[in-house]
């Protein structure tokens, strides 16, 4: 009689920590009672600061919105690809945040306005549900 164990394999990937780097298209989700969101370009990075533009955006046609009157939907931000990189068709004013870095993760972040700068947008429409 044979005897099999089980071995857990642990399939958990660390993923790298999060980085800021110029040309990057950030998301950022927000709000109380509802979910905004917005997108902003890295423009260019410093030791202590990273500069943004907001990056305007568009509201997709899509079946989830139309049943809601896209009070809910789904969003991208307005690029173009551009010698294969995104590149942000129509920017607001730049502006400037402070670097800061998680001390767990060694990941980088900002905040501006109550909105939390710490994450590449990964190129798919994103749920919002509130109306824009």
């Amino acid at each position: 009689m044979t005897n099999s164990t089980a071995i857990a394999v642990d399939t958990f990937t660390a993923k790298a920590p999060f980085k800021f780097y110029e040309g990057q298209i950030i998301d950022v989700s927000w709000g109380y009672n509802c979910t905004k969101i917005d997108f902003f370009v890295v423009t260019r990075i410093s030791k202590h600061n990273v500069w943004f533009k907001k990056v305007s955006h568009s509201i997709l046609d899509d079946e989830w919105g139309r049943q809601y009157c896209f009070q809910k939907g789904t969003c991208v931000p307005d690029v173009r690809t551009l010698d294969g990189k995104l590149v942000p068709i129509n920017t607001g004013k730049e502006f400037r945040a402070k670097l800061k870095t998680w001390p767990d993760s060694g990941g980088q972040y900002c905040y501006k306005d109550s909105q939390l700068f710490s994450s590449e947008w990964d190129g798919k429409p994103i749920a919002y549900d509130h109306d824009t």
